[in-house]
């Protein structure tokens, strides 16, 4: 702000997309330097000065980033999920998976915790850490009692030849769960 005032003061110009990438540069700067208050600091002026900057995914996700490793999971969670809810960000998956993990151990949100592990199933189908979400995913509708999540789940569940025997029993266990509330003894 100080240099853009003394530049106004001397009647230089400076134009907004010059503004936009000084300040976040700043903020940068001092997000790669660990200085994570600091950064907290220049991100959020930086975000109320341009709603609409070329870097607002960046700073929101580092904003993110600088609370989570000040150890503030839940004033991180605020931060992962405006990226997590935007899938064209390069911070997305990374974003979708601190949503995820901090949604299920720290705030013990199951709904959310649900909605961000079953998107990371979906969008991981076929790799490797997909049946890991997946089970994650059962667990969090299982918590969350959102019945037709896990009747999907666990069905995805015991079909997946990665599942193990206990997967697969405990899968079976909240499916029979949901099953017998609902007086379906033939599923």
């Amino acid at each position: 702000d100080d240099y853009i005032d003394y530049l106004k003061s001397s009647n230089i110009d400076m134009s907004a997309s010059s503004q936009d990438s000084l300040f976040y540069k700043a903020a940068e700067e001092r997000y790669f330097n660990a200085d994570y208050n600091a950064a907290i600091s220049a991100f959020s002026s930086y975000l109320n000065k341009f709603t609409n900057g070329y870097f607002v995914d960046e700073a929101n996700y580092y904003t993110a980033d600088c609370y989570y490793k000040s150890k503030d999971l839940i004033g991180a969670l605020k931060y992962y999920e405006l990226i997590a809810d935007k899938s064209n960000s390069p911070f997305f998956e990374r974003s979708l998976k601190r949503c995820a993990t901090i949604s299920y151990l720290t705030s013990k949100d199951y709904v959310k915790s649900e909605k961000y592990y079953g998107m990371l199933y979906k969008l991981n189908k076929g790799r490797d850490d997909a049946f890991a979400y997946l089970m994650n995913a059962l667990r969090s509708s299982y918590l969350a009692k959102n019945d037709e999540a896990l009747l999907a789940y666990s069905t995805d569940v015991i079909q997946n030849t990665n599942a193990t025997k206990v997967d697969v029993l405990e899968a079976r266990y909240y499916k029979a769960g949901v099953l017998l509330d609902k007086n379906d003894y033939d599923n």
